[in-house]
């Protein structure tokens, strides 16, 4: 190539690094000719912008509390670069990343080694913008090369050199990969502190990354993988921002199983917004995943991942972070996206509740227990959006299948039992004492009793009208009604007496004799056959001592609740026991009852 027009090309780069040099680099030779001509040009610039950059390289060392967001960097870039997959390969003396994406280019030697320049800044879809980056590098080392055919530079402080090409391990040389070279002094970066870094990110971390599906990290005896294994589910049509939008609906699988549903859109900015150091496109990506599997907490994404969410989703926009990528940045953009995530959130979370799992209520945000949380940041303020978002149109608008494979119905025409009556009250029981039209279904009561704490805090807002909860006392007058199944009435009887209400049963035919009559407990009138019936009395013809059925001598928790509770109102005696059977007799003379004949031991039992 000719001299001259490379010499026009660096000058035209200095003069402005977001210019297209419009000249392609093939050899070597003429790329190491580049780099000098780069390094001479900053050598001879004007001296306060030389020492303005070398302030700016200093401050990057400090630019992050954590000395290793470098790596997140990298990741950043690699994703930018359309890179699919990203290595990073540790030896004592170096670290080595490699990807697979869009070769360096003349015009990105200068951008690589300059600090606070940045070519990305008119590419809206790309996530890099401040040009700061790869200057944390300074935290590890001060001298960095990269290795990408033709160009093979070294980079120290503002000085660029070309070097010769190094022998890189099999797994990432050829023309198809670009190599980060990161000397390690002793000590600098041990292999564990590399590992225990990542165990920080997840294969979720990777989840609204356009481009790079997997990450592998080694030291040449352990090696730790991020990937997602990504199939279309579906496609709809939602209302985001006010408008219906496409939505594409994709199932992401980790490596250990768990599946995201991630719901991706493109929404149009409104007139007026603005990104930091960035540019608006024609339209902006909104996404939310939610794991189909219970997970407590999610993310706020911008790219990667960058803030904790109190929540079960992971939400990606183009948000407004910070420098640092420690946190976001208190910008306008960011408050006017949190109604659009939280639109696209409502719309997967009815999706997900109303036609993939019913049960899947860890999505629902309850009230926090952290104490204040701040205004001033976002994954705060999101979260307050999302549990704001999920009392109101979420609640009044969600439909359940009314039975495995039934048709739907919105929530104000369910009704649940307390906790207490949970497996002692049947779906016609809860419908008859509520006056619903439906109880609430089995397939959507997940195992950790979650739904209960959402409908719970629901109700408390005063959201879709909902039904309150069969209580205890509502289910008392259950003991009237005739041929109830013997176990149930035991089990009621027991939450009853657990619930504090021992009073009422004293009104109820509650207690149930050998021969299937459900009686009122009272010690004037009769009392009960501690045990069996094995036991025999001198006195048993007198028969108001009575055979308790069967089933209360099964060895059960609710069983034994009500036996105790006989026992302890003195209303079990033994049939030998003479003596107690004597002083029954005789409390039954003072209320002017009298003993039954072989025809009268039921009209004594139904007294």
């Amino acid at each position: 190539m000719d001299h001259e027009a490379l010499t026009s090309a660096v000058r035209r780069l200095l003069d402005d690094p977001r210019v297209d040099p419009e000249l392609e680099v093939s050899g070597t030779e003429e790329a190491a000719h580049v780099v000098r001509l780069l390094d001479q040009g900053l050598r001879e610039g004007p001296g306060v912008f030389r020492r303005m950059a070398e302030g700016a390289q200093r401050g990057a060392e400090t630019l992050s509390s954590d000395p290793l967001q470098v790596l997140s960097e990298f990741v950043q870039n690699a994703n930018d670069a359309r890179a699919s997959q990203l290595r990073l390969l540790w030896h004592p003396d170096a670290l080595l990343i490699a990807h697979d994406g869009v070769s360096v280019r003349m015009g990105d030697v200068l951008l690589l080694g300059m600090p606070w320049l940045s070519g990305k800044t008119a590419d809206a879809q790309s996530t890099g913008r401040f040009g700061i980056g790869l200057s944390t590098l300074r935290a590890l080392a001060t001298t960095w090369e990269v290795h990408c055919h033709p160009f093979h530079v070294r980079f120290a402080d503002l000085a660029l050199e070309p070097v010769a090409p190094p022998e890189l391990p099999e797994e990432i040389s050829g023309p198809q990969w670009t190599v980060f070279r990161i000397p390690l002094e002793s000590d600098a970066l041990p292999a564990s502190d590399l590992f225990e870094w990542f165990e920080s990110w997840s294969d979720a971390s990777l989840l609204f990354l356009r481009h790079l599906k997997r990450l592998e990290v080694s030291d040449g005896e352990r090696t730790t993988v991020l990937a997602l294994f990504w199939e279309e589910a579906a496609r709809d049509r939602v209302p985001v921002g006010g408008a219906n939008t496409d939505v594409l609906v994709r199932h992401a699988t980790a490596s250990d199983g768990a599946v995201w549903r991630v719901y991706e859109a493109q929404v149009s900015p409104c007139p007026g917004w603005e990104r930091h150091h960035k540019a608006v496109g024609t339209t902006m990506p909104v996404a939310v995943a939610l794991p189909l599997q219970p997970q407590g907490h999610g993310c706020v994404h911008a790219g990667l991942p960058v803030a904790p969410l109190n929540a079960a989703a992971r939400v990606h926009a183009q948000f407004d972070p910070v420098a640092s990528r420690e946190g976001f940045a208190d910008s306008r953009l960011n408050q006017q996206l949190v109604p659009l995530v939280a639109d696209l959130w409502e719309a997967a979370v009815r999706d997900v509740l109303g036609r993939v799992d019913p049960a899947a209520w860890h999505l629902i945000p309850l009230p926090s227990t952290a104490g204040a949380t701040s205004p001033d940041r976002l994954q705060d303020t999101m979260r307050a959006a999302l549990h704001s978002r999920a009392r109101q149109s979420l609640a009044s608008e969600l439909t359940l299948p009314v039975a495995d494979g039934g048709p739907a119905a919105p929530l104000a025409e369910f009704a649940a039992e307390e906790a207490a009556l949970s497996g002692v009250l049947d779906d016609a029981d809860i419908t008859r004492l509520s006056g619903a039209q439906y109880a609430f279904p089995a397939t959507s009561r997940d195992r950790a009793g979650r739904w209960r704490r959402v409908l719970a805090d629901w109700r408390s807002a005063g959201a879709a009208d909902l039904l309150p909860e069969v209580r205890v006392t509502d289910a008392l007058g259950l003991f009237d009604e005739a041929d109830r199944d013997v176990t149930r009435i035991i089990r009621l009887a027991a939450v009853v007496l657990e619930a504090g209400h021992a009073y009422a049963l004293t009104r109820k035919p509650c207690v149930v004799t050998a021969d299937g009559r459900p009686l009122r407990p009272s010690a004037d009138q009769h009392a009960f056959a501690e045990g069996t019936g094995e036991t025999t009395g001198v006195l048993d013809h007198l028969g108001v001592v009575l055979d308790l059925h069967s089933a209360y001598w099964e060895e059960d928790q609710w069983s034994k609740r009500v036996v105790d509770w006989l026992r302890r109102q003195g209303w079990l005696v033994r049939r030998d026991d003479t003596a107690a059977v004597l002083r029954l007799v005789a409390r039954l003379g003072e209320s002017g009852g009298h003993l039954p004949d072989a025809g009268e031991a039921e009209e004594i039992g139904s007294q």
